[in-house]
């Protein structure tokens, strides 16, 4: 039985993956043998992400050789919804089992502990990801965010609650005038910023994971790749106030050695989450009262 392989280092996120392929049981231990172990174990945090050899039989089948504590080594079987695990001194010693995960597609119940994955998201470090960001096919209140959907809810509560069932009547003309504004001013402008970042996002597409030396990004139908080692410096636009309503709005700006100005809104990738891909490219945060994304490139 030929199952899918594929292969995770330390410096990979949650199901980011490379070398996809189908292999057969000892193809599949020879994969193990030559995989980079004792290198890998080198500043690593022990997690369900961290250097791995996996073999897939389906979403809900999938079985992980990991680094584990202790320069132990550890077998993870996901079944879709819950975890199991089994621990070995030498990775060799996990053989027999994942033999009989060629043979059965699954493992033996008896053999392994169920972990505890109440409140824990699994799927996300067993299940391939492609790290393709776009917002075509989303609509805006798809993209709004939690908190900002909180704050206009709250306002609007007040503003009927005050003109209709406040008892003094006299605040009402006060109440009309003024609630549009403070909604304007501490939730109007999220929206504004959120339609603008929509429509330079609309016809775009983001590629871009943190272990990958690549990522694309431009037009679905003529996207250009890029190496991260051409970026010169990265640029985070963002109000910088604590309590700034839209201060989770970033415009990013990846400055490449050939003069070309990349722009990507946090509707793609928060400015935080971009530097986390992309750790070793200098970076600086830039204050920006409100961080409008102009819709035509330079």
């Amino acid at each position: 039985m030929n199952l899918t392989c594929k292969i995770q280092y330390n410096t990979f996120e949650p199901g980011e993956f490379t070398g996809i392929k189908n292999v057969d049981f000892q193809t599949a231990l020879n994969t193990i043998e030559n995989f980079p172990w004792n290198k890998q174990r080198e500043h690593i945090i022990i997690d369900l992400t961290c250097p791995s050899v996996s073999f897939e039989y389906s979403p809900d089948s999938i079985l992980k050789l990991e680094l584990y504590f202790n320069n132990k080594f550890v077998l993870n079987f996901f079944d879709g919804e819950h975890l199991y695990s089994k621990s070995f001194i030498n990775y060799k010693l996990s053989y027999p089992f994942i033999k009989y995960f060629f043979e059965h597609q699954t493992i033996d119940f008896t053999t392994y502990k169920k972990e505890n994955t109440i409140f824990k998201n699994i799927n996300k470090h067993f299940i391939t990801n492609e790290f393709i960001y776009t917002v075509r096919g989303k609509t805006l209140w798809q993209l709004l965010d939690f908190g900002t959907i909180i704050f206009s809810a709250t306002l609007i509560f007040l503003f009927f609650m005050f003109m209709f069932g406040h008892p003094h009547k006299p605040l009402q003309p006060f109440v009309f005038i003024i609630s549009p504004l403070f909604f304007l001013l501490y939730g109007g402008i999220n929206y504004i910023l959120l339609v603008n970042y929509y429509l330079y996002s609309k016809n775009k597409t983001l590629q871009l994971s943190q272990g990958s030396k690549i990522f694309w990004w431009g037009n679905p139908n003529n996207i250009k790749e890029y190496n991260k080692s051409d970026v010169e410096k990265i640029i985070i636009r963002q109000n910088k106030g604590k309590r700034c309503p839209w201060g989770e709005f970033t415009l990013t700006f990846l400055y490449l050695k050939t003069g070309e100005i990349i722009k990507i809104p946090s509707t793609f990738l928060s400015g935080g989450k971009l530097l986390y891909k992309m750790p070793e490219t200098p970076s600086k945060i830039k204050g920006s009262f409100i961080p409008f994304c102009k819709l035509k490139d330079n």
